[in-house]
Parts: C-alpha cells; sequence; structure tokens
C-alpha cells in the first residue's frame, strides 16, 4: 500500500503473469553412492543401513515427474576396521529452490566385522 500522497500513473508491464500449479508431495528413494575399501580380514558384516531410505519431497507437480530418486554425495572411506557411522549430505536437483524436502542429508550406518 503506497502513502496518501503518491499518485499511480502508469504500470508497465500492464500484465504480469503468474504460473500456478498445486503443491504435491512425493516419496522418492535414496541412492547411495559410495567408494570404500577395508583392510585385511575385514568387511561389511550386512548392507549399508540408510536413516532415512527415502525422503518426501514437496512442490509443483511438474518439477516432481521428474524426481525419481535423489543422490548421496560419494562416501570415500579406506582402510575400514570399524562400523560405520557417517553423516551424508544429499545431491538436490537445480530446482530446488522451489521445492521443500523433509531431509537435506541422511546417517549411513554399516556393521563392519572382522572374518578368518
Amino acid at each position: 500500500q503506497f502513502d496518501v500522497s503518491v499518485k499511480l500513473m502508469a504500470v508497465n508491464p500492464d500484465s504480469i503473469i503468474f504460473n500456478f500449479d498445486r503443491n504435491e508431495v512425493k516419496k522418492v528413494p535414496i541412492k547411495f553412492n559410495s567408494y570404500e575399501s577395508f583392510l585385511n580380514g575385514f568387511d561389511l558384516y550386512e548392507n549399508y543401513e540408510l536413516i532415512p531410505d527415502s525422503i518426501k519431497i514437496m512442490g509443483p507437480k511438474i518439477l516432481l515427474d521428474s524426481i525419481s530418486e535423489v543422490e548421496t554425495l560419494e562416501l570415500r572411506v579406506q582402510n575400514i576396521n570399524t562400523d560405520i557411522d557417517v553423516p551424508l549430505n544429499l545431491i538436490l536437483p537445480d530446482s530446488s529452490e522451489n521445492l521443500v524436502y523433509s531431509h537435506k542429508k541422511i546417517t549411513v550406518n554399516g556393521k563392519v566385522d572382522k572374518f578368518t
């Protein structure tokens, strides 16, 4: 709202176009990227556990339709001989400023054991 002493003489452009779309929520799985090496005799006891293993994304349907998964940054660990419990950021799509994510990072857990 303008002050009473301000007169609006013209508006340029004379039209403003708004793109409206309903926001939707989509649940997508996390794709875990890793490069790891274990010390001799050590290995993963079970598969990695991703917490959470999927996230919810809210935004315009046209943007959500192009997202089928969200990847993690690559976990690079060498000479592993103990359990793994690390936070890992997600790689968010370029259109992320128009989307809302339930999580922007996950936790990766891995049980490591010595095998003989």
